[in-house]
């Protein structure tokens, strides 16, 4: 049977789901829950949710970052790309960093993942290598015909911008 939240989460549009999460004492958690299951189709959407309503470093998710980085590699494409959504507005120390990195960089060149993946994996990486300041070279091949000829038009133009300002 499905939980109030679960109804809202597959009928509600965007703002309903947030205001209700908001506004629902234990709803916040709930959606951590469920983001980090299998539970379909609920787990990506309630990734995306947690996402449209959390603030930067937000506290009620630091108790879930290692299980958000540890479970990372197991979920599907689009679940994956809302996950590092979360953990984009997140400080992460050096460990989780580091295999949030790798992740995302096999992510980045594997052509059969979706795009929207390869491409929010690109960010997490272009962020980390702003912070670091040490893997410039790295990073610019990541910006080979190879890796930018699979992704759709708008998705390559934005990431030659992103390799622009880098």
């Amino acid at each position: 049977m499905r939980t109030n939240f679960e109804h809202i989460l597959e009928r509600g549009r965007k703002s309903d789901v947030v205001l209700y999460i908001q506004s629902t004492p234990g709803c916040f958690e709930e959606a951590m829950e469920l983001a980090l299951s299998d539970a379909e189709p609920f787990c990506w959407r309630a990734a995306l949710m947690i996402k449209n309503c959390m603030k930067k470093n937000d506290p009620r998710v630091e108790d879930y970052l290692f299980e958000i980085v540890n479970l990372l590699p197991e979920k599907k494409d689009g679940h994956q790309r809302e996950l590092i959504k979360i953990l984009l507005h997140m400080s992460l120390d050096d460990e989780e960093e580091n295999v949030v990195y790798d992740f995302c960089l096999k992510a980045w060149k594997n052509a059969d993942h979706q795009p929207s993946l390869r491409h929010i994996s690109l960010r997490f990486i272009l962020d980390v290598a702003k912070k670091r300041g040490d893997r410039r070279e790295e990073i610019l091949e990541l910006s080979a015909p190879q890796y930018l000829n699979t992704l759709s038009q708008g998705v390559e133009r934005s990431v030659k911008k992103w390799f622009d300002k880098f």
